[in-house]
């Protein structure tokens, strides 16, 4: 199923959407061998060969979903903004490129976030971990 060039290099853990769009106006990215620059470009990730930098980039095979148990102290992100502790340095990105954390929890709280790599299926837990399946409630 065709998707947009963005979507499919985050989805594939290489830089979020944004940063995505970065690379290929940088002309770093290629598809079937062809620099492409144009924001929106398509791709189908059963057909085409994406590479950046040269490195050829694929989906995994399937969503990945952790359960953390995240200590009191560790801030709920993936990018630190202080010298405290994050998420990020307790899950296996090495592994398991293109996770985020679902929902945010201070950092004083000991729970049990989930961390996944679709953001459909993070929605959803996520909807379903505060009582909602849809996120609208009948009056």
């Amino acid at each position: 199923m065709p998707m947009r060039l963005q979507k499919f290099l985050a989805r594939a853990g290489v830089a979020s959407r944004r940063s995505s769009e970065n690379l290929m106006t940088a002309g770093r990215v290629t598809v079937n061998g062809e620099v492409v620059t144009e924001l929106g470009t398509k791709v189908d990730p059963l057909v085409d060969v994406v590479a950046v930098d040269g490195k050829v980039v694929s989906l995994s095979d399937g969503s990945v979903t952790i359960m953390l148990n995240k200590p009191a102290g560790v801030i709920t992100t993936m990018k630190a903004q202080s010298d405290k502790p994050i998420v990020a340095e307790l899950v296996p990105l090495d592994r398991y490129p293109g996770l985020y954390p679902i929902g945010r929890l201070d950092l004083r709280r000991a729970r049990q976030p989930f961390t996944a790599s679709e953001q459909p299926r993070a929605q959803n837990v996520s909807r379903s971990a505060q009582g909602h399946t849809d996120g609208k409630r009948a009056r």
